[in-house]
């Protein structure tokens, strides 16, 4: 008596899921799970060069490209036997897997594209670009897998390294981290105190009061004559005698120059000129 031993084809042993997934996402960056009656298969995205040539091929019909296509993207059941399998299983996975690779359309590329665009908001995601840029040795993903201390220990370093060496300058956008709006709000004050202070040393330097606080001879009302200035007027009285210091409009600031008596005809229109 003859025992056949060959196991079934397409033959799934038990196995535990969830330990199959986690041995094949450490190989994979994108992998799915599709239940097709009692099969589970595990499938890793399709590339953007593998589609286009398969889907450019004239060497096979649809039915071949889509058992090619489960043949290529598929890693659990290992061995599986496509050809003699239900007609339906490599239709329904082969839709599955473009669906999941963002191939089945333009529009899914459009919308992951958008999603993607939308994260860069994302303080973490512009902290794991910075890096990049400066440690280009590091590709994004692995960048993404350190824990916090070891980022932010690479970004420091990172942003010196690109202000320094390169010139570029960083902004905090919307208060990410505690310190940032603190450090910028102290820098706002030195700067406005800097430029107060700098406006004060004009005025001082040039001795220009506000235009509300002059008076009409051009000093402030809280710089009025005081005794020791009275004297130094007196001086100059004496060393100037050819001035009418006590009648003389010029003291009266601008006012005191528009006289009535002043002639405003044109000289060529004067009577005699």
């Amino acid at each position: 008596m003859i025992i056949d031993t060959e196991p079934e084809k397409n033959y799934t042993p038990q196995v535990d899921l969830t330990e199959l997934y986690l041995k094949f996402k450490e190989q994979y960056r994108n992998l799915f799970m599709l239940q097709i009656g009692e099969t589970a298969f595990f499938y890793r995205a399709l590339g953007r060069k593998e589609y286009h040539d398969l889907s450019t091929s004239e060497d096979f019909n649809d039915f071949d490209k889509e058992e090619l296509l489960c043949e290529t993207c598929v890693v659990w059941p290992e061995n599986y036997d496509w050809e003699n399998c239900d007609a339906g299983i490599p239709t329904e996975l082969a839709k599955a897997i473009l669906k999941n690779s963002y191939l089945d359309s333009q529009e899914s590329r459009k919308a992951v594209l958008s999603y993607y665009r939308s994260e860069m908001y994302n303080m973490d995601n512009q902290i794991t670009c910075i890096i990049n840029e400066a440690f280009p040795q590091y590709d994004i993903e692995t960048i993404e897998k350190w824990d916090v201390e070891k980022t932010m220990k690479y970004l420091s370093r990172a942003e010196w390294k690109l202000t320094n060496m390169h010139g570029l300058q960083f902004k905090d956008p919307e208060g990410a981290f505690d310190e940032a709006p603190k450090q910028q709000a102290d820098t706002q004050q030195v700067s406005q105190g800097q430029e107060a202070s700098y406006q004060v040393q004009q005025e001082d330097e040039y001795d220009v009061p506000p235009a509300d606080q002059r008076t009409i001879r051009g000093g402030t009302k809280a710089n009025k004559l005081t005794p020791d200035k009275m004297k130094e007027l007196q001086r100059m009285k004496e060393l100037c005698p050819e001035i009418d210091w006590d009648n003389d409009l010029g003291n009266q600031g601008i006012e005191g120059l528009a006289q009535d008596t002043v002639d405003t005809t044109a000289p060529a229109l004067r009577p005699g000129w």
